[in-house]
This record gives C-alpha cells, structure tokens and sequence, in this order.
C-alpha cells in the first residue's frame, strides 16, 4: 500500500494541522436491530468504499459483519463485492437532527437505521415520507420490531413502542 501525504506543517510552524475524516458504522446482519454481541453479523464479506469514483478504504468484515465506513464530504458509496460489485449504497451523513420519535417520519427514520424494511416511498427513496397512513411494509416493520425486542406485538407505534425505537437507535 503506497502512503499519500495529506497534510503537513512547514518547518517552524506554530500550527496544528487537523484532518477531518467522518465515519459511519455499517452493520452487514442476517436480521435488523441494533447489533449486540448476537451472532447476526456477516462476517467475510469484501467491500470498498468509493468517493468520486477513487477508492477510499477497502478491506473484509468481520464476525459482527461491521464496517466503520469512512465519509468524505457527506456522502460515499459503499461497495459490497463478490467477484465484482453485488451491491451499492450511498451512504449520507445528515447534520441535522433526528425528527422527534412521535412523528410519522421519526419512527420511519428509526426503523430504516435499524435495519427493518418500510419500502421506498419518500424524497429519498427511502420509505422515510412522514405520511401516517398505515401501509402494509412500514406494519411488518413495527411488528419485527416488537418481535425482536420480545414486546406484544401490536403493530402499533404506540408511546411505548415510541420509547423503545429511540432507545435501541439511540437517537
């Protein structure tokens, strides 16, 4: 591996130099929820991370199939290889705060960080559209999540269920 200077200081100098490099930790898992010493990671699997076009990072998950994704400029591409690319995501850092756990696209949003599928509807392509009109994809979400956390399973986004999203997505 060839090593590309980034930055440096000119000799005398008073300054420091900072890089500012994001990460975001990705979980490849056999089911959603918020990894937790369980075995649902992927381990094995190949990937790069894109930005540009130029590869940034590479390397193979491990037993809790993470990978601590690096971000530059808000947004880079996640590549899952086998033999070539199998799948591609984009990954965005947002800046902004979460919406509150009350509100259709707060519980929506929680439920994609998780992991758990609610379609594809919204702006983003995302299932995250603050519409409250149930739909069957964002029900099986709630219920997995209910299921997985051992609570009765309603199907409801009740203020239980609200508490619980929140804090397993720690946001």
């Amino acid at each position: 591996m060839s090593r590309i200077p980034i930055a440096r200081l000119v000799p005398g100098s008073t300054a420091f130099n900072t890089v500012n490099l994001r990460t975001a930790d990705i979980f490849l898992q056999k089911s959603p929820g918020k990894p937790g010493g369980d075995v649902r990671g992927v381990s094995g699997v190949q990937f790069e991370v894109q930005k540009d076009g130029a590869v940034i990072q590479s390397g193979t998950t491990g037993a809790d199939g993470k990978i601590q994704m690096r971000i530059q400029g808000g947004v880079s591409t996640l590549r899952l290889l086998a033999g070539g690319s199998v799948a591609e995501y984009v990954v965005t850092i947002r800046d902004d705060a979460i919406e509150g756990s009350a509100t259709p696209a707060g519980a929506q949003r929680r439920l994609r960080m998780l992991g758990y599928q609610i379609g594809q509807a919204g702006p983003e392509g995302n299932g995250v559209d603050n519409d409250p009109t149930p739909v069957p994809s964002m029900d099986r979400a709630i219920l997995e999540f209910q299921a997985d956390g051992d609570k009765k399973m309603t199907s409801l986004m009740d203020g239980a269920t609200q508490a619980d999203l929140t804090t397993a997505a720690g946001a």
